[in-house]
């Protein structure tokens, strides 16, 4: 590995990145699970990877009683929104949108 990959590398860090609400269901909780993933929230940022999937499960341990598939409420809404979340690298084409 030459010097330019490794620095490369050492910039790239990982987003726990959420669906956003479906605004077009207001005043219902629902997710837009369609959205394009430039469109999604950043929950939190990490360093590696494996640091963002051991935090995701984390948090979804900590809300799966929340994790409801029709929120009624804010709360069953972030729940969701985590369960569903991805763990997406900084660099991923996709934050850009369009």
């Amino acid at each position: 590995m030459n010097l330019r990959h490794a620095t490369a590398l050492a910039l790239v860090g990982w987003y726990l990145m959420c669906p956003p609400p479906d605004d077009s269901t207001f005043p219902s909780f629902a997710l837009d699970v369609d959205a394009p993933v430039s469109k999604w929230w950043r929950a939190k940022s990490f360093d590696t990877a494996a640091d963002c999937q051991e935090d995701l499960r984390r948090e979804n341990r900590e809300h799966a009683a929340e994790a409801v598939d029709h929120p009624t409420n804010l709360r069953e809404r972030t729940a969701l929104a985590l369960k569903l979340g991805e763990c997406i690298s900084t660099d991923d084409p996709r934050l850009k949108g369009n």
